[in-house]
């Protein structure tokens, strides 16, 4: 072969690099569904707005600091008779079972909103023990 001649493919050599080339486009638009697959899923995951929840983005920790700050350790055992609220009561060990025991935390959260509104509708600031 000269240098003065084009370069020619052979057929089966041509064949390959077309298929190749064809199976790139496959992966180029495969790899674009995926990204627009992954970010569906992400919208999808973002906390959603919910105004009708007043307990949306507070935290259980920061509901029971709360209570525990208005109320102190007996007054929340006296409101709501949880043996973690009674027994060497703390935040961590109370979390733990609010979190495994969801009607506990339900009155929790109840009692929470309550405060909120007593503490709105001009109650007393003083603690409640």
């Amino acid at each position: 072969m000269s240098g003065s001649q084009p370069f020619r493919l052979n057929r089966d050599l041509k064949s390959e690099i077309e298929g190749l080339i064809r199976s790139s486009f496959s992966l180029v638009r495969c790899n674009i569904s995926m990204q627009e697959e992954i970010s569906r899923m992400t919208e999808n995951s973002k906390p959603r707005e919910q105004p009708n929840n007043p307990l949306h983005g507070i935290t259980l920790e920061k509901i029971l600091v709360s209570l525990v700050d208005y109320f102190g350790w007996e007054g929340l055992f006296d409101r709501i008779n949880l043996r973690c609220f009674f027994n060497e009561p703390s935040i961590k060990s109370s979390l733990k079972y609010l979190r495994r025991t969801g009607w506990a935390r339900e009155e929790v959260e109840k009692l929470y909103l309550e405060m909120l509104n007593e503490l709105n509708d001009g109650g007393s600031t003083a603690r409640h023990c």
